[in-house]
């Protein structure tokens, strides 16, 4: 799990100078953990995470 994350973070951060939305579902139970991290995501380097 960890490596997928950040291996998607790595991605998007390769892709940070392009303003986009990336949309995804998942389960409802990490949700409040993802929700901080695509928050604080979207602050650095301005990609907006929907999970």
């Amino acid at each position: 799990m960890r490596k997928f994350l950040l291996t998607t973070f790595g991605a998007l951060f390769a892709l940070s100078s392009y303003a986009f939305t990336l949309d995804g579902t998942g389960a409802t139970f990490p949700y409040p953990l993802y929700s901080k991290m695509f928050k604080e995501y979207h602050r650095l380097y301005g990609v907006k995470i929907n999970y």
